[in-house]
């Protein structure tokens, strides 16, 4: 999984990325990138780019 954020910082950002493994877990598939937009050190928005895994 490649990762695009400029800081991964603070507890939220943790989560998210915990979440999205145990998503990748269970749905079968792989986020192959993760695009987080902050502003003023908000999340303002999180992209994913979602591949079917070869089963």
């Amino acid at each position: 999984m490649e990762i695009s954020v400029s800081e991964k910082s603070g507890w939220v950002s943790d989560l998210i990325f915990r979440e999205l493994k145990r998503f990748e877990e269970d749905a079968k598939v792989s986020v192959d990138c993760v695009n987080v937009v902050r502003v003023d050190n908000r999340i303002t928005s999180v992209g994913l780019d979602i591949r079917r895994s070869e089963v």
